[in-house]
Order: structure tokens, then C-alpha cells, then sequence
């Protein structure tokens, strides 16, 4: 555990910390130009998880920030300013959970996550800039909607309307469903971009609404 309830200011300069078998972060950290970069598994073995408690928002005035772990546990806001990206990696088929407490916010700018799954309680605000979803499991999918399986990244309806961007773009290595997306689930995502070149793209159960939708694959539809 780093500052149980601390406050780090790291001014102009990035805000660095690495590990192996994981990192609990209670204390805040700010930085005005620089960047901020957790790495709670730099050896990828699957054994290190990244947790941010809720006395330990990341916020940068201009600068990235960078978070992995084999699973995230995200219950403080992350915030990225000025021209700051927003890069969140889960290693080893790792996962993403973000409380009701959290927004995940890049101030108009890209946000990138490579991950296996989320749960998403809080908003993810890419405003203006797109966000990136990259299945991390070499045989996992994608599903939006109400045909969730297993080894896939699952978004329900209400994570959906939880996500704001211009773009929203997914990654899949198997099959990606769809399923029962309303224009209400979708209105905040400009448009949505699938793309998977190993398996089918499978518009199933009732009927879905986006405001546009790409879809690129090398099999079937």
C-alpha cells in the first residue's frame, strides 16, 4: 500500500511506480505536466493487480496516464488533462472494475484499454476523442448487450450508456454479438467501429440502434 490517505504532488514531473506482485494506491496523485504511470505487474505473470482506493484520484493538468495490472480495481477518479491519453492494460486475460465512485476521464482525448472483461458501475468520458477496447485473450470476444459469454468482453446496456466518445472502437479475437441495444444505450457514441478478422460478427436476439455503426470482419455477418 502506497500513503494510506496521502497526498503526492509531482508538480511538472512524472509520477512513476512499478511492481511485480501488485500496488494498493490510497493516496491522491497530481501532477501539472507530467504523467502519471502505474505498472503493478511489470513482470506479466498474472500475480500483480493495481487497486486505487477511494481517497486516491489520478489527475494530470496535460499529462498521460498509464495503468496496468493483471486485474484493475479503480474506486477513485482518473482524470487526464490538457493533450493527456488515457492507457489502461490488463495483463494475462486480466480484467477492469470501475466503482459508481469512478470516472474514467480524458478531457476530449483517446482513451485505450486492452482488457479481457469490465464491470463498469462508474462512466467512462472520452468526450470528443475516441475510446479503444482490445480484447487481451487471444481466443476472447466481444459482446455488447444481452448475449454475454464466457472469455469475452462483455458491455450490458447500462455500461453502453455509460460511455462517451466519438468513436468507440472494439477489438475482438472470436465472435462479437450484439444484442438489444437501444438508441437511448448508444446516444452518447458517435459511432461505433468493430473489428475482428478471425471470427463472425452475430446481430442476434432483438434489434440494436447506434447512431452509426462500422463493422469490418473476414468471416461472416
Amino acid at each position: 500500500t502506497f500513503l494510506n490517505g496521502g497526498n503526492i504532488s509531482a508538480g511538472n514531473g512524472d509520477f512513476a511506480l512499478s511492481a511485480a506482485d501488485g500496488l494498493v494506491m490510497d493516496a491522491s496523485v497530481t501532477t501539472t505536466g507530467g504523467s502519471i504511470l502505474l505498472n503493478a505487474d511489470n513482470d506479466a505473470d498474472g500475480n500483480g493487480n493495481l487497486t486505487t482506493g477511494a481517497s486516491a484520484p489520478l489527475i494530470t493538468g496535460t499529462g498521460n496516464i498509464s495503468l496496468t495490472g493483471h486485474d484493475l480495481f479503480l474506486d477513485a477518479n482518473v482524470t487526464a488533462g490538457g493533450n493527456g491519453t488515457i492507457i489502461i492494460t490488463a495483463t494475462s486475460s486480466g480484467v477492469l472494475a470501475a466503482s459508481a465512485n469512478t470516472t474514467i476521464d480524458s478531457a476530449n482525448n483517446d482513451i485505450s484499454l486492452t482488457i479481457n472483461d469490465i464491470t463498469l458501475d462508474g462512466t467512462l468520458d472520452g468526450g470528443t476523442g475516441n475510446i479503444t477496447f482490445t480484447q487481451n485473450d487471444a481466443q476472447g470476444g466481444i459482446a455488447l448487450g444481452d448475449t454475454p459469454f464466457a472469455n469475452a468482453l462483455n458491455i450490458t446496456q447500462a455500461e453502453l450508456q455509460s460511455i462517451t466518445a466519438n468513436e468507440l472502437i472494439l477489438i475482438s479475437n472470436n465472435v462479437t454479438t450484439i444484442d438489444n441495444i437501444s438508441a437511448t444505450n448508444s446516444d452518447n457514441i458517435g459511432t461505433v467501429v468493430i473489428t475482428t478478422t478471425v471470427s463472425d460478427v452475430l446481430f442476434t436476439g432483438n434489434a440494436s440502434t447506434f447512431n452509426a455503426l462500422d463493422v469490418t470482419t473476414d468471416d461472416d455477418i
